[in-house]
């Protein structure tokens, strides 16, 4: 016990020996260098074995084992990698993993570390760690370390060692309860007592020390969930005092809620977080068939971010199935989901083989993370390499203001402008060319010169209406090749104001009939969405309530957001103050630039 003590009295000093101070935040500077780039995930052990000198124990049978994948693979491979414009790479965990094996399951992953202050000699010792540093900085490619923060490897002799260090819990259960999320073991895996000033200590010793070693552009930070708000807030701001460094700090926080996203965004103060919200979006109505509308509500609830220009968007990743499973093996869904992504606001991130046309289940076998297809599709490489290169070099995809134009069950389309710029890009996920008249807006001058991306061929927007088809399954991208004077600058600047006042563009006036029958007297009737102004879903701040016109007749006249997507449905509140929820789907509605709406509806 004295030996423990002894040696935590030890961590503690090498610890605060480690703490660097300064008081620069380069935000700013940090999403100067970020837009336009686009991420490569690369899960070290199965993207490509360029030494075998480091092979142990590999086994490219085993869906669980070693594959042999190391750093001296990926520095072959960035030849590949630069063809694809790629200009930054987020690599797994590079730390000392448990060494064997665990009930058949090997660490080639990288989350189970046993060491943070040392490499994982099966993926590059710490010498071929500063090679495939200096590499890439020749290469202007960016480099993501990730940093697993919530736990050790099984087994971990650091856990035995110094166990006030860490929580005494049983595993996980109740994944709503916050307490067991942040606190109890995540599959058994030795839980960090995060709250605790020690640990925090810890991972910032952790920090300066590959900073010290490697110089990476930033960190990606596992399992955000997992962690309490405080821990992040002091990582992230110790990581941003390094002014010479600028840090990307990227957390994955597994919520598809914008709220949610956007709250943990601001305490833990992380420059971005993984754009999931998006990410179901994009399952549910590219490879699922779902309604492209809800594409237009997700992107309207941009809102509610401090920047969305920084949400980092994703299609698939290690944890999740791969996109091309998720559609059916349908190759043009999976374009269609690229092409989102590639040419939507935020920074794309690619996980390995995207672009050839991987597939793959995350469960049981974890296909998924099989190994690297260099030769797969080579349709998709060639539709993704002339995307990411646009996204470099065209000034509205990199940083325009995005808004969307028009949303219906399978077309969707939106624009990104900035002073000088303008692209504008259509999504048909149907089996049938759309044709597609979309009126742009008045704030826009009446003739632009657009051209496509891909074909090269000149389309003109005329007294601002563009007319086009777009053929099935497919997604079409267009861009002004010459600047515009500043053309566009007034309609860019309302965009970015709109993002924080709802109300920029203008009101409009919405009248909500609803006829409803077998109603209590006392009982109230409220149209509630996905708005500040019908309560934001929240049957606790409730709004608007519709009175009675007539028997069985009920309404209220909303101001709402011009140009505005937006969700809504109604509810009944008793006079105990229970909620009786409309049952269905809800209901949609994109408000026009101005005039009076009406919208009728019946509570069966």
């Amino acid at each position: 016990m004295r030996q423990i003590q002894k040696g935590y009295v030890f961590i503690s000093i090498f610890i605060f020996a480690f703490v660097f101070v300064s008081c620069q935040n380069l935000q700013a500077s940090v999403k100067d260098d970020w837009l336009g780039r686009t991420i490569y995930f690369v899960l070290i052990d199965r993207f490509h074995n360029g030494s075998t000198i480091n092979d142990k124990n590999v086994n490219p049978m085993s869906d669980s084992g070693f594959h042999g994948g190391d750093v001296a693979g990926i520095i072959s491979k960035l030849d590949y990698l630069k063809d694809l414009g790629i200009s930054a790479l987020w690599v797994s965990p590079i730390f000392k993993n448990k060494p064997d094996e665990f009930f058949g399951n090997w660490a080639y992953h990288g989350y189970w570390t046993y060491d943070f202050f040392s490499s994982d000699d099966r993926f590059g010792n710490l010498d071929e760690l500063k090679n495939f540093r200096k590499v890439l900085k020749k290469d202007d490619i960016k480099l993501l370390l990730d940093v697993p923060v919530n736990h050790l490897g099984y087994d971990a002799p650091f856990a035995e060692k110094f166990p006030a260090m860490f929580h005494q819990t049983p595993e996980i259960k109740d994944w709503n309860n916050l307490e067991q999320v942040e606190t109890y073991k995540l599959f058994g895996l030795p839980d960090f007592a995060s709250e605790k000033k020690i640990v925090q200590l810890f991972f910032q010793a952790v920090a300066r020390f590959w900073i010290t070693q490697l110089s990476p552009d930033g960190f990606r930070l596992d399992a955000v969930r997992h962690v309490p708000l405080d821990f992040w807030k002091n990582f992230v701001n110790f990581g941003k005092q390094f002014p010479d460094k600028d840090l990307f700090m990227l957390g994955e926080l597994l919520d598809g809620d914008p709220k949610n996203i956007s709250k943990t965004l601001k305490i833990g103060e992380f420059t971005s977080l993984f754009d999931y919200p998006l990410y179901y979006t994009l399952v549910s109505v590219i490879a699922q068939n779902g309604d492209c509308r809800q594409l237009a509500l997700r992107f309207y609830q941009d809102f509610r971010y401090p920047d969305s220009e920084l949400i980092a968007s994703f299609i698939d990743n290690h944890d999740t199935d791969r996109f091309l499973t998720s559609s059916g093996e349908n190759l043009k869904k999976l374009q269609i989901a690229l092409g989102i992504i590639l040419t939507a606001r935020g920074i794309p991130t690619l996980c390995y083989g995207d672009e050839t046309g991987m597939s793959g289940k995350a469960e049981k076998s974890f296909s998924n993370r099989s190994d690297m297809n260099f030769s797969g599709n080579s349709q998709i490489r060639e539709f993704v390499k002339i995307l990411v290169h646009a996204r470099r070099k065209y000034e509205a995809l990199r940083e325009g203001n995005q808004a969307t134009l028009f949303a219906d069950d399978e077309t969707f389309s939106f624009i990104r402008v900035t002073s000088d710029a303008l692209a504008f890009v259509a999504v048909n996920r149907g089996e049938k060319t759309h044709h597609l008249e979309i009126q742009f807006p008045p704030e826009l001058p009446d003739k632009i010169l657009l051209k496509d991306i891909f074909s090269q061929k000149t389309v003109s927007v005329e007294s601002r209406m563009l007319q086009i088809s777009v053929p099935p399954e497919s997604v079409c991208v267009y861009h002004t090749e010459q600047p515009s004077g500043k053309a566009f600058e007034n309609y860019s600047k309302k965009i970015r104001r709109s993002k924080v006042d709802l109300n920029e563009f203008g009101t409009v006036k919405v009248r909500f009939e609803l006829e409803k029958t077998n109603i209590a007297s006392d009982s109230q009737i409220f149209v509630i969405g996905g708005l500040p102004h019908i309560s934001d879903w929240n049957p606790d701040n409730l709004r608007n309530p519709l009175v009675l016109l007539k028997k069985g007749i009920f309404s209220a006249e909303v101001e709402l957001p011009a140009r505005a997507f937006v969700e809504y449905k109604f509810l009944e509140k008793k006079v105990d103050g229970n909620i009786n929820w409309m049952q269905g789907e809800n209901f949609f509605l994109a408000t026009p630039d101005n005039g009076n709406i009406i919208k009728k509806h019946t509570w069966q």
